[in-house]
């Protein structure tokens, strides 16, 4: 796939569950179909990054909080949903998440899946756009 952040957010807000960029071996392209299989989002990390900080950077300033700081959530979503969402926007996977905040791998799907269906997306990655485009946090810069 191409390297500019605007393809990923195109592929993204057409449902995309992955994305490899073109230039990826043939087994990192296994790894991304593998993770997919697995319920994962799997994104070029740079190419994710770039995309957040420009989603945010269009927000413009005024009204967001300090950086990687939850600032306003959409109605329904709780504090700990919150704290999720911060690590799912960063990439991380579910059992990451469940090591990250002390709780278990099904309670890390649950909370995510709960989260998707609040934001009213259909996949982790369009949450974690979401959740940029709604300020609720600002990517690390």
């Amino acid at each position: 796939m191409h390297e500019d952040a605007e393809y990923l957010l195109e592929a993204i807000r057409a449902g995309a569950s992955g994305y490899v960029l073109k230039e990826a071996s043939a087994g990192r392209v296994v790894e991304v179909v593998r993770r997919t299989l697995c319920g994962e989002m799997p994104l070029d990390e740079g190419l994710a990054a770039r995309l957040l900080k420009r989603l945010a950077s269009e927000r413009g300033p005024g009204g967001n909080g300090a950086r990687g700081e939850v600032c306003a959530l959409p109605e329904g979503i709780t504090p700990r949903e919150a704290e999720v969402l911060r690590l799912l926007a960063r990439g991380y996977t579910n059992p990451q998440i469940a090591r990250e905040l002390g709780i278990s791998r099904g309670t890390a799907k649950i909370h995510v899946q709960n989260i998707i269906a609040k934001l009213g997306v259909s996949d982790r990655t369009q949450a974690a756009v979401r959740a940029t485009e709604l300020g609720i946090f600002q990517p690390r810069g």
